[in-house]
């Protein structure tokens, strides 16, 4: 029996991997996986830091404050970039040429989340 037990969480394991889910998010509670969809998202808006500031409120010399967008707006934004469809392009049709509409997604959502007002006030 320890030996079917064993196999089976081997199984489990490998079958999480391959579809590439973190066995370790698997084993953690609902706000874990959370902490962890946070961080993820943190890290992948590194590259919008350097324009539009850690918090999405720079919005200067012609960039855009993005903090507190909606997601669906923001979204449909990062997919336009994405498939050329926005005119007068400098940097952001390359930027997001290496997400996913999944990482596109979460982007969108990290920075909706973001409120304006603390922004403001971050930058101060």
């Amino acid at each position: 029996m320890q030996s079917l037990t064993f196999k089976l969480a081997a199984i489990l394991f490998l079958a999480a991997l391959a579809v590439g889910v973190s066995p370790v998010v698997l084993a953690e509670d609902e706000n874990s996986a959370s902490e962890v969809d946070q961080r993820q998202a943190k890290m992948l808006a590194v590259a919008c830091y350097n324009c539009h500031g850690t918090d999405g409120s720079y919005g200067e010399d012609g960039v855009p404050a993005i903090a507190g967008v909606p997601s669906s707006i923001l979204r449909a934004q990062l997919l336009a970039f994405k498939a050329g469809q926005m005119p007068n392009t400098t940097v952001m049709n390359r930027l997001v040429g290496g997400y996913s509409e999944a990482e596109l997604a979460v982007l969108a959502d990290y920075f909706a989340d973001k409120s304006p007002a603390d922004a403001d006030d971050a930058s101060e």
